[in-house]
């Protein structure tokens, strides 16, 4: 079976993709992987073919990095010019990418996953990573910076957020469905992550709510132990003293990463420990670190932990 896994965002919306495709092609699967441009070693270096979809990610996220962090609405503008563009990248290549699939398995945010998958005439599954994008009113919606609100604060939430997704990006989602010849959406929210959407989380860990309206299915964490070594030389940092404190924000853009360093290493003096901080996408640990902290770019982390 031909199956294309299609993904927009960052790592996290990627590299869980990489290792479906893996597995896939372990059990006799032929894959395709689109997704932008930022990952096509990624994919290579597993032996996924790859075809770019959209423009490169990290660029956008370094130049709004300072909309990002400051949040509200300008995080919501800087959100709105990438999530418009990334759309019509994806009803512009998407199609051409996934030729000859039977499936296709979306992640991150893929907005045109759906209708190109139904255009196809293909099924379409969409890979939930955490069952707290799923509307309920066990929670609040992730972008809100609260953990637990009343049960009828959280469901007025989630309506105020399908009212503004649906405000955003509704009229350039039906203009593109209309030019493949599709008809108009519902539940915008429903519509992109489908009526049998994949939770890739474990359920001891991330149960799915008792009120999903969905019929999601938990498959489970889709990242597995990675058998390659750590570096010598980070090694070599972990065997001369104490297990470090580990300091990372994977993707996350950093308006000033060396603001930020200099406040993990005042923690890292006043706690009196040892750190390994890891640079990301922020750029985080550019300077000259102090004895007892290393700065480290990507690494096996079921290894190093």
């Amino acid at each position: 079976m031909r199956v294309a896994l299609a993904a927009e965002g960052t790592r996290g919306d990627v590299h869980p993709l990489l290792d479906l495709g893996t597995a896939l092609v372990a059990h006799g699967h032929d894959v395709v992987v689109c997704a932008p441009p930022d990952f096509r070693e990624d994919a290579e270096a597993r032996g996924l073919p790859f075809r770019g979809v959209g423009l490169p990610v990290r660029p956008f996220l370094s130049q709004h990095a300072g909309d990002l962090v400051r949040g509200g609405r300008h995080a919501f503008a800087a959100a709105a010019r990438w999530m418009g563009g990334a759309m019509e990248h994806q009803f512009a290549e998407l199609p051409d990418a996934i030729t000859g699939a039977e499936a296709l398995v979306g992640g991150g945010v893929l907005l045109a996953g759906p209708s190109v998958a139904e255009h196809a005439g293909i099924a379409y599954h969409y890979l939930v990573y955490c069952p707290a994008l799923l509307p309920s009113a066990e929670y609040p919606p992730v972008v809100l910076p609260v953990a637990q609100l009343p049960r009828i604060l959280n469901r007025l939430a989630w309506a105020v957020q399908k009212r503004a997704l649906g405000l955003l990006l509704r009229r350039p989602l039906e203009r593109q469905r209309r030019a493949l010849g599709l008809g108009p959406v519902g539940d915008l929210y429903a519509h992109l992550h489908g009526p049998h959407p994949l939770i890739a989380a474990d359920a001891i860990l991330a149960p799915q709510p008792a009120d999903c309206h969905v019929q999601a299915r938990t498959i489970g964490c889709l990242h597995t132990p990675s058998a390659e070594p750590l570096p010598a030389k980070l090694e070599q940092f972990l065997a001369e003293g104490e297990p470090p404190i580990y300091f990372g924000f994977g993707s996350m853009p950093d308006p000033n990463p060396a603001a930020t360093t200099a406040l993990l290493l005042a923690a890292v003096e006043q706690l009196g420990c040892r750190a390994l901080i890891q640079a990301g996408w922020a750029g985080l640990g550019a300077s000259a670190m102090p004895p007892g902290v290393a700065t480290i770019d990507d690494c096996a982390h079921a290894a190093l932990f």
